[in-house]
């Protein structure tokens, strides 16, 4: 079963990397935002499995982006996507099924994908 994901990140550079990773696996990048609103915007239009979120981007953070993208796709699932070292100050607050290191490899990125995919959410 192909994985839909919507990348969520103001870097173009990252979105292409993470793209030309994800290339020739079972996780298919159905959309790409700049910024918390697109994203939330693309949520709601395209219903992927996960998205991909950056915490600190311009417009409306991932932070703020979240409950708005739970509202709009209620089955999507989200991982956190940030260059932030962990423990950083929107870490223990906010609820999400998965947490990655921007630079992380393939197969973490993969895996974060996949784990938050199959996450059971109350």
């Amino acid at each position: 079963m192909t994985l839909r994901l919507l990348i969520v990140d103001d870097v173009a550079e990252i979105r292409r990397a993470v793209r030309d990773a994800l290339a020739g696996t079972d996780i298919e990048v159905v959309g790409e935002a700049v910024d918390g609103l697109e994203g939330v915007e693309l949520a709601d239009r395209l219903h992927p499995d996960v998205v991909l979120l950056d915490m600190r981007m311009p417009v409306m953070t991932g932070e703020e982006a979240i409950p708005l993208i739970r509202d709009a796709s209620p089955a999507t699932r989200i991982v956190a996507y940030t260059a932030q070292e962990p423990g950083c100050d929107w870490e223990p607050v906010i609820e999400v099924e998965g947490r990655l290191a921007k630079g992380a490899s393939v197969e973490e990125l993969t895996g974060a994908i996949r784990r938050a995919a199959a996450a059971h959410r109350p």
